[in-house]
């Protein structure tokens, strides 16, 4: 992955960005193809890409000469929006932890340890920041799991959130 550079989003890349994740939306995928490669449930815009590229602490892309080859949208709780119940459980989220809210990688880069290093260097941008994600828990998404399990997170709490069963995982360590 010599040609690869990780740098923060640009509001330009949104386009880019938009495309790679609705060729991951849950809607447009079989079973098959859901439980291989994972998948996405929030349904953004090019303009909220755009946006979240303006104010998210931690929205890193990846490029190499293909063009973009994978994204990880990531900042505080209070950017993304969060249940009231789960601020209630961990009023320390709001201010002190980074939600991952999206990560994505183009198809021919799968399995090459991308994902992980986009993680690594949100981690590394926040060393002493808890870092959280919410995965779909029906329909199961196994993929996601199994990568933030090898991460160090944990799943903490189930919740519902916009009528679909999640699990908060955080990484302990």
């Amino acid at each position: 992955m010599d040609d690869l550079h990780i740098r923060p989003a640009r509001p330009l890349d949104a386009p880019k960005v938009t495309r790679l994740a609705r060729a991951y939306a849950l809607t447009g995928l079989s079973a098959e193809e859901a439980n291989r490669n994972g998948f996405l449930v929030s349904a953004y815009t090019e303009t909220t890409y755009g946006d979240f590229a303006r104010e998210a602490q931690h929205f890193l892309v990846a490029v190499d000469q293909k063009g973009l080859a994978g994204f990880i949208l990531a900042g505080s709780v209070n950017l993304f929006g969060w249940p009231n119940d789960l601020l209630r459980q961990f009023p320390e989220a709001a201010e002190q932890w980074v939600l991952v809210k999206q990560a994505c990688i183009r198809e021919d880069k799968l399995g090459t340890g991308l994902a992980g290093m986009l993680y690594h260097a949100v981690f590394d941008r926040n060393p002493d920041a808890p870092a959280a994600a919410a995965i779909l828990l029906e329909p199961p998404n196994p993929r996601s799991v199994r990568f933030h399990e090898k991460l160090g997170f944990r799943r903490v709490v189930e919740f519902e959130e916009g009528g679909l069963k999640k699990g908060l995982w955080k990484r302990l360590s």
